[in-house]
């Protein structure tokens, strides 16, 4: 049951006022929060508001930062608003009409922007060409112009875009551990993109975008390896390379385009890319290295998404990356990943480096789910620190982002067993409430930042010149990959479903096992964990799942006051069968940034056995996980009741995966 329509899946929604319903939970037992939730209310802080706050913090920053530099100063102008109407359904056009649509849209952009180029170019400043996204215009400004830039009538923002770009990794349990194999067997490795038109550039697997420091050791070029066997995907004897694109996104010269083939193969070159990449889609499967002949050495050397293509780009700069980003969107990527942070934007939740706020807004509406390395800064010295209690890097941070966590599996270790890396970056960041409580939060709130966990101390990586690193590496690097794979297998094989790249990482979220949650119960486990996220990763086809099962993909609209009332997946609200051993759930609360978030409260009650209450999410957050077993789940009518408690004018996109099934709880 794939649909999002509240009619179809028993969504309810009605107006229920707060102390009501905080009478109600506290009657069936329901711990209540320290804080008074019922104290004076008042207007809370408008979005626009808060956005013009962070307009002038960057702008400052850019002008502080002129004062001192000595060499042009690189920077993303943001030149106003373009309506861009063929966003929402960018994953269903075909190839042909996204190029005229990009090709369109890069012509408006070009004709709006002229007369600010020629103010730039008489001040002796240079810029590339745009990607066609959005209405951005990348510049490298004389330190003394950056004022009289800034003051343009036509520039509406000007954000720093010069900071350098880091891999996250440390200087063959994979496919065990989280169960991918399953989907193997079902046959889905990512060579279906699910789609019902043809896709950007004619070929119809998913799509991984792997975007990479241009630089990441040793000072060599960060490239990929597109000689090594592993990339071939070879059927009737005829072989074809699964890399479809490598860009490097780097400026040339005044008025080029942002990213450009990259020319010919550097003598050297760092394998950061090359492992990450054969993380996600690395195959041997087929026999395509003749030196590799043992089945069981090559599964262990094949990625998760063995059949899925690679869309390959390296940046030097925040500007660079946003560039990266929008590129691989207009590309077709189903999914970005970034095993990279920016340590010097890593120290303000309100920071917009490059411009990359809007770009990840964007292409998170349009349908591309961003996967990205929490980083590996849980050290004294680490160089993250959004928080005094957080060390997540930035991109990362970002709140439609899934941020990835390093579980240290080891060489017959039981999976349940892996503890968190010790250098994972983990941790709570404090931000605004919206709604018309957020005065009662002046302080404002702590919620968790790490999304979820997944295996990353790996090795039998894809190394240079058709050869395999054995070593083995740690970090978040090589975790998210993992996490950015299998969002591609869970698209193959619910395509429509989970096209809203928002439901995808809904989905994801389900997937977690919920280590270190709230146990208020046997069988219970509810909330985030600031280490975990949602927990451990672990992998499953539905369709590999043992029977009775059932799963739904639902999405609604919650304003405040209101209370969503759903029903576990399909069961319409009837007990669910003896044979079920578990229940999961994963929720996104769309938001676009962190100044003044909504406030959601969640609870889970069995409707038939005495009418109880289960347990009760209260804390704030926009990722949520519960995880129900036995005795909880057994033969329980269960309802989760959503209730939207401090949420800004207009209310906000919720997002909901859950399923059931009958098989062993530890293995899912």
């Amino acid at each position: 049951m794939y649909s999002s329509d509240a009619d179809d899946l028993e969504i309810t929604i009605h107006d229920v006022d707060l102390e009501s319903y905080l009478k109600e939970l506290s009657s069936f037992g329901a711990g209540m929060p320290a804080t008074d939730m019922i104290g004076a209310n008042g207007p809370a802080p408008a979005a626009q508001e808060a956005q013009a706050e962070g307009i002038q913090r960057t702008l400052a920053d850019v002008l502080e930062y002129a004062r001192d530099a000595e060499e042009p100063v690189e920077v993303v102008l943001d030149v106003g608003d373009l309506p861009f109407p063929e966003l929402p359904r960018w994953s269903t056009i075909d190839g042909e009409s996204r190029k005229r649509v990009v090709a369109d849209r890069k012509a408006a952009i070009e004709r709006g922007q002229e007369n600010l180029k020629r103010f730039l170019d008489e001040l002796g400043a240079r810029t590339t060409k745009p990607t066609g996204l959005l209405n951005h215009l990348h510049a490298w400004i004389p330190p003394e112009a950056v004022p009289e830039v800034a003051d343009h009538p036509d520039v509406r923002a000007i954000y720093p875009a010069w900071q350098s770009l880091s891999p996250l990794y440390d200087l063959e349990e994979l496919r065990e551990a989280t169960f991918l194999s399953e989907y193997w067997d079902q046959d889905k490795k990512g060579e279906r993109a699910s789609r019902t038109c043809e896709p950007a550039e004619g070929y119809d697997d998913i799509k991984i975008a792997v975007i990479e420091p241009s630089i990441a050791a040793m000072f060599f070029p960060n490239g990929i390896d597109r000689s090594h066997p592993g990339w071939a995907d070879c059927e009737f004897g005829v072989c074809e390379s699964r890399i479809r694109s490598v860009f490097n996104c780097s400026l040339t010269a005044t008025d080029a385009e942002s990213c450009r083939p990259w020319a010919g193969e550097p003598q050297e070159f760092s394998n950061h890319g090359t492992w990450v990449s054969s993380i996600a889609a690395g195959d041997l499967t087929q026999g395509q290295d003749p030196n590799t002949t043992d089945p069981y050495e090559r599964r262990t050397r094949t990625g998760v998404a063995p059949e899925a293509s690679i869309l390959y780009l390296t940046a030097n700069s925040t500007g660079f990356l946003s560039a990266a980003i929008a590129s691989a969107f207009l590309l077709g990527a189903d999914v970005i990943n970034l095993s990279l942070g920016v340590a010097e934007c890593s120290h303000d939740l309100k920071t917009d480096c490059g411009g990359l706020n809007q770009v990840i807004r964007t292409v998170t509406e349009g349908g591309a789910l961003i996967v990205a390395a929490a980083g590996n800064e849980q050290t004294p010295t680490g160089r993250c620190r959004p928080g005094s209690d957080c060390s997540v890097c930035y991109p990362a941070i970002r709140p439609s982002v899934v941020a990835v966590g390093n579980v240290e599996t080891a060489r017959g270790l039981d999976y349940d067993l892996a503890d968190i890396a010790e250098t994972s970056s983990r941790g709570t960041v404090t931000v605004g409430i919206g709604g018309r409580y957020s005065a009662l939060f002046p302080e404002g709130v702590a919620i968790p930042v790490v999304s979820i966990a997944a295996p990353g101390n790996l090795c039998s990586y894809f190394s240079e010149e058709g050869t395999y690193d054995e070593i083995g590496r740690s970090g978040t690097s090589f975790a998210a990959p993992v996490i950015a794979a299998g969002a591609g297998l869970v698209r193959e094989e619910f395509g429509p479903a989970v096209r809203d790249a928002r439901m995808l990482k809904s989905h994801i979220l389900a997937m977690g096992d919920g280590t270190d949650a709230e146990t208020p119960s046997r069988g219970v486990a509810v909330g985030m964990s600031s280490t975990w996220g949602a927990g451990r990763v672990k992998f499953h086809s539905f369709e590999s799942m043992e029977s009775p099962k059932g799963i739904a993909h639902r999405s609604f609209h919650l304003r405040e006051n209101e209370r969503a009332i759903l029903t576990a997946a399909d069961t319409k609200g009837e007990r669910f069968d003896p044979r079920v051993t578990q229940w999961k759930m994963g929720m996104y609360i769309d938001a676009s940034d962190l100044s003044g978030i909504p406030y959601v409260l969640i609870s889970y009650h069995d409707t038939c056995n005495g009418r109880r209450i289960i347990a009760a999410d209260l804390e704030a957050g926009l990722e949520r996980h519960a995880v129900l077993e036995s005795p909880a789940v057994n033969q329980a009518c269960l309802e989760i009741r959503v209730y939207g408690y401090s949420v800004p004018e207009g209310g906000v996109e919720v997002f909901v995966t859950d399923y059931y099934h009958s098989g062993d709880p530890a293995q899912h």
